[in-house]
C-alpha cells in the first residue's frame, strides 16, 4: 500500500556523452567543474535523467531521445 518507488534513470559518462554527441572525457570535465550535476557511485560518475535535462536546458545542448526499455 503506497510502497511504490519511482525509478530514477541514471547514465554513465559514456552514455551521457553519446546522448550529448561529445566525448566521455568532456562529460567528466563538466562533472568535475560542476557544470553538469552528478554523483559518484563508489568511484564511478553517474548522471540522473533530470540533471541531464537541466544541463541541456541551460546550455542549449540537444539530446537524442532514447527509447526506454524494460530491464526485467
Amino acid at each position: 500500500m503506497g510502497d511504490e518507488q519511482e525509478v530514477i534513470r541514471s547514465y554513465t559518462p559514456e552514455e551521457a556523452a553519446e546522448l550529448l554527441h561529445c566525448h566521455p572525457y568532456t562529460v567528466q570535465e563538466l562533472l568535475r567543474g560542476g557544470k553538469l550535476k552528478g554523483y559518484k557511485l563508489h568511484s564511478h560518475w553517474r548522471i540522473t535523467d533530470q540533471a541531464l535535462k537541466e544541463f541541456m536546458s541551460t546550455s542549449g545542448a540537444k539530446i537524442e531521445e532514447v527509447p526506454v526499455t524494460d530491464a526485467t
